[in-house]
């Protein structure tokens, strides 16, 4: 059974391949965060070693439910992803910074490229950074459903962001339909473009799909800041926390 479901991705992703070579489109990402109360805000910072000048900006994050919009423009074999522009630099003002814009990407821009075999992200901070994104380990599942008009398969995975810290489950919906390997910022590596990601409180889905615009459709590949393995990134992050940690 499921050596005949694989030979069926097979069969559908060989038939449109040929599509891919002149495919290129924009997907708009809604990005929301299931928001925490405010005594399940008051055991986290309890339980947490921060600094206490942090804890009123941490609540607002935790509380807020501002959603935020991803935006994911591919042509042919690249990607390039990024949060609207309106909402970069966190969510209204009246409300102050959300999770969801946080994990939309701030002002992070993510590129891959499926032929070159090149992933990063370029960091925009007071000194920009590249930093290689590591690919996902799927394992495709044989459930589907559809998000708009287009039929998706599951595909599982988990991650490890730190040692002190349980592996995350993350679930994503992808369409063979679409035949790239491209999606929200950095998940990618599936026969098909991914159309939903959720994991813990997160959920990520796309709203919008234009496929073949008018107007072509032209990936600006980034340049800016010194690149790095993301070894070395994560290294350099423990460090500087460390010295802050130091100075408190």
């Amino acid at each position: 059974m499921k050596k005949n479901y694989l030979l069926f991705l097979c069969i559908v992703f060989t038939t449109i391949l040929s599509a891919q070579n002149t495919l290129q489109g924009k997907v708009f990402y809604t990005i929301s965060f299931k928001t925490f109360t405010k005594q399940q805000v008051d055991s986290i910072l309890e339980k947490g070693n921060r600094p206490r000048l942090t804890h009123s900006t941490i609540r607002k994050m935790l509380m807020n439910n501002e959603k935020a919009t991803g935006v994911l423009a591919f042509s042919k074999n690249e990607s390039l992803y990024q949060a609207e522009k309106k909402m970069k630099n966190g969510a209204k003002k009246n409300k102050g910074l959300s999770m969801a814009s946080m994990i939309a990407g701030g002002n992070t821009i993510y590129y891959t490229n499926s032929t070159e075999k090149d992933y990063y992200k370029q960091l925009n901070y007071a000194e920009p950074l590249r930093v290689d994104l590591l690919p996902i380990k799927w394992t495709i599942t044989q459930e589907t459903k559809k998000i708009g008009n287009y039929l998706c398969f599951k595909a599982l995975a988990v991650e490890k962001v730190r040692d002190d810290k349980p592996l995350i489950k993350i679930a994503a919906w992808f369409t063979p339909t679409i035949p790239v390997s491209f999606g929200p910022i950095d998940y990618f590596g599936l026969p098909g473009l991914i159309l939903g990601v959720s994991y813990n409180r997160i959920n990520i889905k796309a709203t919008k799909i234009v496929l073949n615009p008018k107007e072509k459709i032209v990936i600006k590949k980034p340049t800016k800041g010194k690149r790095m393995t993301n070894a070395a990134y994560e290294e350099m992050s423990k460090n500087f926390f460390k010295d802050l940690e130091r100075k408190r």
